[in-house]
């Protein structure tokens, strides 16, 4: 695995390097149901797309290994060609001090995970073709229901070793994902039904 080291942010990258190893062969941000059900129950999301429950348990597993203090972990940007969204990067996570992004992943959280990584997979490499390709026209949005936030970023804030996460449930890495989550299918769905309950109660939250 390769890490960029740039002048004026060694010892960030050197840090940031060393996080990711520890994350990519540990499960040591692991959540359970519980936590993640306390975290979660107050945020203002509906739950209705059946994926957005694993993209925000994702975040609080990557938000434990990678402190907030030091880096942003955003979930859910899309990008846009010529106002047209092309696809969208399911976690985004920001180094605070440089800047830049040094990992992207996809998390597919399906029946088949084989073909859950296969989408993952293609998703990722559309993503750096775009980049690659298109990047003056390239812009990034954190769409809040209709509303969209444009996102500071451009060709240059990504790392030239951009690593990318494939992450799924619990059972993901032994058919070749780069990461698990600690609950099983069952369990995520199982919690993405309770949060809706108390919305429904408290009243409908949108995205």
């Amino acid at each position: 695995m390769r890490f960029l080291v740039t002048t004026g942010f060694r010892a960030t990258s050197v840090l940031f390097g060393l996080l990711l190893a520890t994350f990519l062969s540990s499960n040591a941000g692991a959540v359970s149901f519980d936590e993640a059900y306390r975290a979660l129950q107050g945020v203002d999301e509906d739950f209705v797309n059946s994926g957005t429950i694993c993209e925000y348990v994702a975040r609080l597993e990557l938000q434990k290994e990678f402190p907030p203090s030091r880096h942003e972990v955003l979930i859910g940007v899309s990008y846009l060609v010529d106002d047209q969204v092309v696809g969208e990067l399911d976690v985004v996570i920001q180094e605070r001090v440089s800047r830049t992004i040094e990992v992207i992943g996809e998390v597919k959280c399906w029946k088949n995970l084989e073909s859950g990584l296969e989408k993952a997979n293609e998703q990722e490499q559309r993503f750096r073709t775009t980049l690659a390709d298109v990047a003056s026209s390239l812009r990034f949005v954190k769409f809040d229901g209709s509303r969209g936030t444009l996102m500071p970023f451009e060709r240059a804030t990504f790392v030239s070793n951009l690593e990318h996460l494939s992450i799924g449930q619990k059972g993901a890495r032994a058919v070749g994902y780069d990461r698990e989550l600690e609950m099983s299918l069952e369990e995520l769905m199982d919690l993405r039904k309770k949060l809706m309950s108390g919305s429904r109660k408290s009243g409908a939250k949108k995205r």
